[in-house]
């Protein structure tokens, strides 16, 4: 279960890390985070544990408008 305040989630199945809003460059510039998975007993290998930092980078992208012509 993702915390309630968290930017990210993490697919428990598949692993996958999604990003629960649009991230604002302006606001912030880099997240880092830790995920950590168990291997569960089902695997014929004993329960194994791994932990990775994640940081993700925001770039920013420039909008040109142009002024629309009254």
């Amino acid at each position: 279960m993702d915390p309630p305040n968290s930017d990210f989630s993490v697919n428990p199945t598949t692993g996958v890390i999604s990003s629960l809003r649009q991230l604002n460059y302006e606001a912030q510039s880099t997240y880092t985070f830790f995920v950590t998975t168990t291997q569960g007993s089902s695997s014929p290998v004993p329960n194994r544990r791994a932990q990775v930092t994640i940081e993700v980078i925001v770039s920013s992208l420039f909008v040109f408008i142009p002024n629309a012509m009254i």
